[in-house]
């Protein structure tokens, strides 16, 4: 289905009749990436369970310029209101938990129960390398402004690609966006979150690590942390049994 809001044409999948669950997919993914996961949920719950694209990913329009969190927490709002939601509970994972976290610390009357699974959030600490990386990635995008050819002679391209993250490579007209976005730590804004939370983490999770959903149960008042064994980033559809058998209960307010 398509709706239109912020003057973007949106794509989103919804199922099934009674209060609404909102599932907000991570970086690179979509709405396809959580069907499992809104199915699973209508199944065992009378719920109406429903999945949208981010601006930008998917089937949805991109974003005008580059956004960041606190506009796709805008845009999340204006969603809902097309559809005629007052109050969610929220599923999200990874870049959708940031966008969960703004709105459930702005917006707490718009959220009702949240779920962050391997959620992003909290800056990392960056290594030496990495600023080494920066500094040779605005070298040599400064040498094909100023000096073109060299720089093309050089094959500096593929030097700068090397020192360039893969989810930087894929982002394309996103990668203004994911550079805000990743910058961005919310940190500061977990504790205004006083909603239930449950946080649900893959024990191998290395895009955003176990210690970060540590660091989140001890910022987010009354919040629970599950950590699945074995499982990675994508905890939800690694274990999606014990995924469920966590969150379905707690979306039940029986935990």
């Amino acid at each position: 289905m398509i709706l239109t809001t912020h003057g973007l044409k949106i794509y989103y999948e919804a199922i099934g009749e009674g209060p609404p669950v909102l599932i907000l997919h991570g970086w690179g993914a979509s709405s396809g990436t959580m069907r499992p996961l809104l199915k699973q949920v209508r199944d065992v719950l009378p719920v109406r369970a429903v999945a949208l694209d981010f601006p930008g990913f998917g089937y949805s329009d991109q974003p005008p310029q580059a956004w960041g969190v606190g506009d796709y927490r805008a845009f999340v709002e204006s969603f809902m209101d097309e559809l005629g939601i007052e109050t969610a509970d929220i599923i999200a994972h990874s870049f959708g938990g940031r966008v969960a976290i703004r709105l459930a610390a702005e917006c707490p009357g718009r959220v009702n129960r949240l779920v962050l699974v391997d959620s992003g959030g909290i800056r990392p600490k960056r290594a030496a390398r990495y600023y080494v990386k920066v500094a040779i990635a605005k070298v040599v995008k400064f040498l094909f402004k100023t000096v073109p050819g060299l720089a093309k002679a050089l094959q500096l391209d593929r030097l700068a690609a090397r020192q360039a993250s893969e989810d930087y490579r894929k982002a394309g007209e996103l990668r203004g966006t994911l550079v805000k976005v990743v910058n961005e730590d919310l940190q500061s804004w977990m504790p205004a979150i006083q909603v239930p939370t449950l946080l649900v983490w893959g024990e191998l999770d290395e895009a955003t690590p176990a210690a970060d959903g540590l660091r989140m149960k001890q910022l987010i008042p009354g919040s629970r942390l599950e950590v699945i064994q074995g499982a990675g980033h994508f905890s939800f559809l690694d274990h999606s049994q014990e995924f469920n058998e966590l969150v379905i209960p707690f979306l039940r307010g029986e935990g």
